[in-house]
């Protein structure tokens, strides 16, 4: 492999860890993988899950999904409260 190829191998890697697509944001989310093409089309949680288009692919950035999860969590205690 050339060090060029090794570079790109190395971005590529590092945006797929990044970047979630449906079927993993459905896996991670324990929804079907249709439901978030439904989410979009419908508007809903458009600005609190925003997602991203590389041409036809569709992308959530892994930091905005985790927000997603906290901002959906009922009750308990927050871990920034108890400190």
């Amino acid at each position: 492999m050339t060090t060029k190829t090794m570079q790109s191998a190395t971005l590529l890697g590092n945006l797929l860890h990044e970047f979630l697509d449906d079927r993993a944001l459905a896996v991670l989310l324990n929804i079907s993988e249709k439901t978030p093409a439904q989410w979009r089309f419908t508007g809903k949680f458009t600005e609190e899950l925003p997602f991203y288009k590389f041409g036809r692919c569709v992308r959530y950035r892994r930091e905005d999904v985790e927000a997603f999860i906290e901002k959906s969590r009922i009750g308990g205690i927050n871990v920034e409260e108890s400190e």
